[in-house]
C-alpha cells in the first residue's frame, strides 16, 4: 500500500501546473539538443562536399590553362610556351611558307589543266618503293615528317616533272648515255657514282706551336673531341668533336690545299695526323671511318636517267613556253587570303 500510494503521489505530482512547466522547458531543451546534434551530420557533409567540388574545380581550371600554354621548353623554371613559339615561328617564316605553299596548289593545278596529273596508283607506287628502303623509318622519323606528308610531296614533285618533260622524248640510247655519264669517276658531277668517302675530325689551331700544344695534350690523355671542343678554333666543328662532312676522294678543292686529300685519304681509321698546314691554319686530323666507292646499277635508276634524259633535251623555246603558260595560269588565277596579315604575301601579280 506504501508503495502504491507512493506511485499515485508521484503521478499525480507530475500533472500539477509547475511540473507541468517544468516538464515542457524540458521538453524544448532536449529537442534544441537534439536538434542541434542531428543538424551537424548536415552541415559538416555539405561543407565536405563543397571542398571536393572546390578542388575539383580548381584542378580543371589549371589543367585547362596548362593545356592552354602548353610548355614547349622550360629554361631554369621560365616555360616557353606554344602560343608564343609558333607566333614567332609565324612571324620569322609565315610569308615564304605560305607563298610556297600557294605555288604548290597552283603547279598541281596547271598540271591538271594540261593533263599532266599524276595518278594515285602512281603516287601510291613511287611511295611504297620509298617505304620499302629498310631506313624509311628512320628518314621519317628524322623529317618530322608523317606518309600523307611525303604523300603530298611525291604528287607534286610527278606533276612537276611531268609538265617539264610534257612533249620531250628520248630513246632508251639516250637514257643510256646520261646514265653513262653519272657512272664517270672522272666526272665530279656523277649522280650515280660516289667516289671513296673519309668521315674525319679535325682540331684546326691558328699557328703550328698551338697545334704542337694540342698535340701534346692529346698524348696526356685528353680525347681527341674534348680537345676539339677546347682547343679548336673552327666554330662550326668544334661543338661536334670535331667531326666534318664525309670528304669524298676527287671533290674536294685540291688547288686550294694541296696535299689535303692525301693526307686525309692515306689515314687508317682510328689513326690520327701530325700537324698539317690547310691554308693559313693547322690541321690535326682523325679518321673516324671509310667507306669504299660505289655505283649504283642502272636498273635501280633508270627511272632517275630517264627523267634527266628528258631534261636535258628539254630546249629552250620548250621553257620559254611553259613559263608563259604557266605564268598566264597564275595571272588569272584567284588567291583570297582570310587571314588579312598575308593579303601581301600571296598577292602574286601586284598592281605598280
Amino acid at each position: 500500500m506504501e508503495v502504491s500510494s507512493k506511485i499515485q503521489m508521484n503521478t499525480v505530482s507530475a500533472t500539477t501546473p509547475a511540473a507541468q512547466v517544468a516538464a515542457a522547458r524540458y521538453t524544448q531543451q532536449s529537442d534544441r539538443v537534439a536538434t542541434g546534434k542531428a543538424s551537424k551530420g548536415p552541415v559538416v557533409t555539405a561543407a565536405i562536399v563543397s571542398l571536393l567540388f572546390g578542388l575539383v574545380i580548381g584542378m580543371f581550371i589549371m589543367r585547362q590553362r596548362y593545356r592552354g600554354q602548353e610548355m614547349v621548353v622550360a629554361v631554369n623554371g621560365s616555360g616557353i610556351d606554344k602560343t608564343e613559339f609558333f607566333r614567332r615561328l609565324e612571324n620569322s617564316g609565315g610569308d615564304a611558307m605560305i607563298r610556297q605553299m600557294v605555288g604548290e596548289v597552283l603547279y598541281f593545278q596547271f598540271a591538271h589543266k594540261v593533263h599532266k596529273t599524276p595518278s594515285d596508283k602512281d603516287v601510291d607506287a613511287k611511295l611504297q618503293e620509298l617505304m620499302n628502303q629498310p631506313d624509311f623509318e628512320a628518314k621519317l622519323e628524322a623529317s618530322h615528317l608523317d606518309v600523307e606528308d611525303i604523300r603530298r610531296k611525291i604528287r607534286t614533285d610527278l606533276a612537276r616533272q611531268r609538265v617539264l618533260t610534257r612533249d620531250v622524248s628520248v630513246t632508251s640510247a639516250d637514257v643510256k648515255r646520261f646514265y653513262d655519264r653519272n657512272i664517270d669517276p672522272t666526272n665530279p658531277d656523277a649522280l650515280y657514282y660516289t667516289p671513296d668517302a673519309a668521315q674525319i675530325a679535325v682540331i684546326v689551331s691558328p699557328t703550328l706551336e698551338a697545334s704542337e700544344k694540342v698535340v701534346q695534350a692529346i698524348h696526356n690523355g685528353v680525347p681527341f673531341e674534348h680537345a676539339a671542343a677546347i682547343y679548336s678554333t673552327d666554330q662550326p666543328s668544334r661543338g661536334n668533336g670535331g667531326i666534318l662532312p664525309a670528304i669524298l676522294r676527287g671533290r674536294t678543292t685540291k688547288k686550294s690545299y694541296p696535299g689535303l686529300e692525301q693526307a686525309i685519304f692515306s689515314l687508317k681509321i682510328g689513326q690520327q695526323s701530325e700537324p698539317i698546314k690547310v691554308g693559313q691554319t693547322w690541321w690535326l686530323i682523325k679518321c673516324l671511318d671509310r667507306q669504299p666507292a660505289s655505283t649504283q646499277a642502272f636498273q635501280q635508276v633508270k627511272e632517275q636517267a630517264t627523267l634527266g634524259a628528258q631534261l636535258s633535251k628539254l630546249s629552250t623555246a620548250n621553257r620559254d613556253q611553259l613559263e608563259s603558260e604557266f605564268a598566264d595560269f597564275q595571272k588569272h588565277s584567284t588567291i583570297q587570303a582570310f587571314w588579312t596579315r598575308y593579303t601581301k604575301a600571296v598577292d602574286l601579280n601586284p598592281q605598280p
